[in-house]
């Protein structure tokens, strides 16, 4: 008897010829273009309790308090965005700093979050946020430093990084042309919007963007 396989048969063996001989590389491949790249993992993953998003430029001039409440914002706003933990709105802690006008400053972290009615607190300490000029040139360019940090309220403890006081930022912008659309105060916003996604992305698993799509935080 004559056995005779048919064209879509045959075009079937042979992709299935392919994938066997050509062993786990090629089905990672389709697999990477199907549903993306590994998801990357958060750093750390807070307990999902009230907490409370500290921005200060602690031992630093007063001029940088305001980019540090404008930082604060948008961490608590990202943090919120993607469900990290209950996030204590940022009022309350305006309100605590106009009631201990004369006191505020003296409170350590774990006194302003249990004021609050916060059991953890994200600390980020606003080191730098400049904008340097070129001497003799429109050009300038910016710079900005922070670190991060998660203490818990209950015992003033560290709760994140394990290892290091904690989790250092700093980054330093192109040089940039002076024009109608670039200006250092659209330079300092870009660079705090992109602090507060970095210290966000600490706090939640991504999915980075692929080929076909973008990938979504989980």
């Amino acid at each position: 008897m004559r056995f005779e396989i048919s064209n879509h048969l045959l075009h079937r063996l042979v992709i299935l010829f392919l994938l066997t001989s050509s062993g786990c590389n090629i089905m990672s491949a389709l697999a990477y273009k199907t549903m993306g790249p590994n998801v990357i993992p958060a750093e750390y993953a807070p307990p999902k309790e009230p907490t409370l998003v500290l921005a200060e430029s602690y031992g630093q001039s007063n001029d940088l308090q305001p980019y540090a409440d404008q930082l604060g914002n948008l961490v608590t706003k990202e943090l919120a965005a993607h469900k990290v933990a209950p996030l204590i709105d940022d009022t309350k802690l305006m309100a605590l700093r106009g009631e201990k006008a004369g006191g505020y400053d003296k409170m350590k972290i774990p006194d302003v979050g249990k004021a609050v009615g916060a059991k953890q607190v994200v600390y980020i300490d606003l080191r730098q946020c400049g904008i340097e000029s070129v001497p003799g040139s429109d050009l300038f360019q910016g710079s900005i430093e922070a670190t991060v940090r998660v203490v818990d309220v209950a015992t003033g403890q560290t709760r994140w990084p394990d290892v290091g006081d904690s989790h250092p930022f700093k980054k330093k912008t192109e040089f940039t042309r002076r024009d109608a659309r670039d200006t250092p105060l659209a330079m300092r916003n870009m660079m705090l919007e992109d602090l507060a996604g970095a210290v966000s992305r600490l706090f939640y698993d991504v999915k980075p963007e692929f080929e076909g799509g973008k990938g979504e935080p989980d």
